[in-house]
């Protein structure tokens, strides 16, 4: 890293300085005080001159550190702009063969050379090419971003060269194959490369040659030089085609009587080539791969308990294979055997001799091996997680279990037997020890697992089960079933199969979504948006609105908050009734997601006693206020915590008159005044496309996270700036409104194109008017409530006798007091056509009346039906308003 070419350390420089996640400043040549993405103290620092790794000042307490080369991926990875105008026509090839791969681009002249390719969406792209034969040629794509543009592939063929290839090596230039040498078969050119670069005990570099995947065998190239007495090594990747393609490989040196050897790297997903940039590429770590290449191709327990015997020299230990587990015991004669004293694991030369002194006795139907453990993100419960092979052709399983299922040979395997189609354990507590110094003695990762669904801020990564999103770029998990995001493992510990990982994005279909729902769906859209945001906002501002839409039935309510769920990879979903859910219940949806919404429907029903918009409150900043214990010995519980956006989807508005609830509403409210046969259509597009189709946008929104973030940040400050001058709205209403408008601002960041050039202004002045609402909303009764007292007033003025309004609906003797029966109201209202008003819904209102003071519900001697009892509201006859004024 210390050869970074200028260029790259000052845009290394720069953005490090306007990182908003660090807010460095700037002391001399070092950036100090910047916030810790793990503990959240002012305590990180960066030194200028060598920008390459960012620490946080807390070594005892937290530790932190983090690669600026993992940070900003884009910086060192995209060479071609860098040297657009360089005169060697190689310099973007060179400087990723130097920068991204670690090789020394003078050791290789006349290996590559830079050339372009056309990608699918018409662009071209810088490479690097390696001729191959008959003129075809394999190429990588040099830049990250051109890969992300050819949906992810990094490297090419030639056209034609399909089936041209089969059979054959790319043997480097200038390489010579003598009698008696050791060439090392890989499946990547990269790889062959590193074993080049990299010299072997005698001083003298390695040979390779690669048939550049780990399903292509080189055999009529191996076959070219059969009379040589060469021995090829195949060194392959540590995973199911690497083994696969290691026994195809057995088998035919066999037939072709060829000496062979197998290497096999430490870990799955470890490359040569990495280990070369971390300098561990040599003859102990090929041994050591060797060593592992005997082990995993062995053809009986007695063969591999010899190898394992070889390496370890211990007279008791446990060996699996063929999916059984195995006891092995060594008499006290051990130089009987000497294979591998010396370290030189090449030969077996006395492997029959190892049978004379070992004995075996089967402890167990299955082997399964441990993966990781896993600890819960919010609970800190701890896990094991164990791949077990079941055997007959079948998949693995995973078992993920608690730390008490191990404790005894018993638990063990009862817990097999219980969780696994007829596996069993049969060992004794010294072999389960044995097996727990297997497991856990290694290095072994622990996976963060979220009990829920979304994004991860101490990881800042979004976790779902099929696939993930990191620093812009769409993760998937790798073979252990958990995403590397970072120096970090994280895992969607939420089983749900509701969310289908992302397609290709297609903005095409906002033009149908704005004709269809008119503006009142691009408010949705855009609060759905920001949404996916939610934990960012939160964290930086404190706050992220509840959005509430309402609307008659027939209005699209459904059908646009369903095909928002399809863009997100949710399908056949709309949201759940609170009202009809304990408080367990609501928890636990309200606990499922981050950064998603959690949408209520029809929360206004029935009595409303079991839910109370008031929780809203602590919702929008990102709390619940349940707590739940913790499984310890102690008193320890966890808060609940919110972590996602909450769109209420109803008939009627929100009846309260907490001010301090619909202060943090933005609401709107769909009618069918937009309806046109062209809009009819459009919907009905909308409504044949499927997830698979739509998915790609929450994809590409998480891709584009940093842009759009940057831009919210932007276009808020400019929107509520401006409408914080108006006095008479307060603040907490403008920030609200102003949220929704700045990312109906970012719109056209996503869709390009497709945002209508003069719709966002349009909608930023109607948020601006719903905001208006909103601040008369708080300050006069519920729309219900309103109606119901002008019906009242016209009614009661309606008739005249003498000059007189004649008494039509107050029961009450009480000059002070208004009493009125819903049913009696109802007739006299119909009788002379006035709009029906919901009678439940006004129930439920009458206590937050502003106009006149509820008084309660109670049988009264009625004024109008000479004394006989009736049941009624009842009112303060005096309005507040008045008292108010006159008070």
């Amino acid at each position: 890293m210390n050869d970074t070419p200028e260029q790259i350390l000052d845009d290394v420089r720069a953005r490090l300085k306007s990182d908003p996640r660090f807010e460095f400043k700037q002391a001399g040549k070092v950036l100090r005080q910047g916030r810790c993405p793990e503990c959240g103290k002012k305590e990180c620092y960066v030194y200028l001159d060598t920008p390459f790794l960012i620490r946080c000042g807390r070594s005892n307490n937290c530790g932190w550190s983090e690669s600026t080369r993992k940070l900003y991926p884009d910086l060192f990875d995209n060479f071609s702009k860098r040297y657009a105008n360089d005169p060697n026509p190689n310099a973007a090839a060179d400087a990723y063969m130097k920068y991204n791969r670690g090789f020394d681009p003078e050791k290789l002249r006349g290996f590559y050379y830079q050339a372009s390719k056309k990608l699918k969406n018409g662009e071209y792209a810088d490479t690097v090419r390696v001729n191959l034969w008959d003129g075809h040629y394999w190429e990588r794509l040099i830049d990250a971003d051109k890969v992300e543009a050819n949906d992810g592939r990094k490297a090419m063929f030639s056209y034609g060269s399909q089936g041209k290839i089969t059979g054959l090596a790319w043997i480097p230039p200038n390489m010579t194959i003598e009698p008696g040498d050791r060439v090392i078969l890989t499946e990547g050119i990269f790889k062959s490369i590193a074993w080049i670069l990299t010299a072997g005990p005698d001083g003298k570099p390695y040979k390779s040659i690669t048939g550049m995947s780990a399903g292509n065998l080189p055999l009529k190239t191996i076959d070219q030089y059969r009379d040589l007495g060469v021995t090829w090594i195949l060194a392959l990747d540590n995973d199911r085609a690497g083994h696969d393609a290691a026994e195809r490989f057995r088998d035919e040196m066999r037939r072709m009587k060829q000496h062979y050897l197998i290497a096999f790297p430490r870990y799955k997903g470890e490359d040569w080539d990495d280990l070369y940039r971390k300098g561990a590429l040599n003859d102990r770590m090929l041994q050591e791969s060797l060593w592992r290449g005997w082990v995993d191709m062995a053809t009986s327990i007695g063969e591999k308990a010899a190898y394992l015997y070889a390496r370890h020299r211990r007279k008791f230990f446990l060996a699996d294979y063929d999916n059984t587990l195995y006891r092995c015991e060594i008499e006290d004669d051990q130089d009987k055997y000497t294979y591998g004293k010396d370290g030189n694991y090449e030969y077996p030369a006395n492997i029959s001799d190892f049978a004379r002194i070992a004995s075996f006795k089967e402890i167990g139907n299955c082997a399964p091996d441990f993966l990781y453990f896993e600890r819960n993100a919010v609970t800190g419960e701890l896990t094991y997680c164990f791949n077990v092979p079941i055997g007959h052709g079948a998949d693995p399983e995973t078992l993920t279990i608690t730390g008490d299922l191990l404790k005894s040979p018993d638990s063990w395997n009862s817990t097999l037997l219980k969780n696994l189609p007829g596996k069993k354990f049969s060992g004794n507590s010294k072999d389960l020890d044995i097996l727990h110094k297997i497991w856990f003695s290694r290095q072994v990762n622990y996976v963060r697992s979220l009990p829920f669904v979304g994004y991860d801020k101490e990881t800042k990564a979004y976790a779902f089960p099929e696939w993930g999103a990191y620093g812009g770029k769409l993760v998937k998990p790798n073979e252990l079933d958990y995403l590397e995001v970072g120096k970090e493992r994280l895992k969607c510990g939420f089983r749900t199969d509701q969310y289908t990982a992302p397609g290709q994005f297609s903005p095409a279909w906002l033009r149908d979504f704005s004709g269809a729902f008119a503006i009142n769906g691009m408010v949705v859209l855009s609060w759905w948006l920001g949404t996916l945001f939610a934990e960012q906002i939160r964290g930086e501002f404190g706050y992220w609105p509840v959005l509430e839409v309402t609307g008659e039935q027939g209005t699209g309510k459904t059908q646009m908050i369903e095909f928002l769920w399809r863009c997100c990879g949710r399908d056949e979903y709309e949201g759940f009734d609170p009202s009809k859910s304990t408080l367990v219940g609501r928890s636990r949806n309200f606990q499922q997601v981050s950064n998603l919404p959690v949408v209520l429907l029809e929360g206004d029903r029935e009595d409303g006693k079991s839910w109370d918009y008031n929780e809203l409150k602590m919702l929008y900043n990102g709390r619940y206020g349940r707590a739940i214990g913790v499984k310890s010995s102690g008193n320890e519980t966890a808060e609940s915590v919110f972590r996602g956006g909450v769109l209420v989807a109803q008939n009627a508005t929100i009846s309260t008159d907490a001010e301090a609830v619909l202060a943090r509403i933005v609401h709107i409210h769909c009618t069918k005044e937009h309806f046109t046969p062209a809009g009819e259509e459009m919907a009905l597009r909308l409504n044949r496309m499927t997830v698979k189709e739509l998915s790609g946008f929450i994809g590409e929104t998480l891709k584009q996270e940093r842009r759009l973030l940057e831009a919210f940040r932007r276009e808020f400050k400019r929107i509520d700036d401006s409408w914080l001058a108006n006095r008479n709205i307060q603040n907490r209403i403008v920030h609200n409104h102003a949220m929704v408008a700045a990312w109906a601002n970012v719109l056209p960041v996503l869709f390009g194109s497709a945002c209508e050039r003069d719709e966002i202004p349009r909608l930023e002045t109607y948020i601006w008017s719903r905001a208006v609402d909103r601040q008369a909303r708080c300050s006069a009764d519920h729309p219900l409530l309103a109606m119901f007292w002008e019906q009242y007033e016209w009614l009661q003025s309606s008739r005249i006798e003498h000059g007189c309004p004649i008494n039509l609906l107050n029961h009450s003797k009480n000059p002070s007091e208004i009493a009125i029966n819903l049913t009696h109201f109802q007739e006299i209202a119909g009788c002379n056509r006035l709009e029906s008003i919901p009678l439940n819904d006004l129930k439920r209102v009458f206590p937050t009346c502003r106009a006149h003071k509820y008084l309660g519900n109670r049988p009264v001697a009625s004024a109008i039906r000479n004394g006989a009892t009736v049941r009624c509201f009842v009112f303060s006859a005096e309005g507040r308003k008045e008292k108010e004024k006159n008070g």
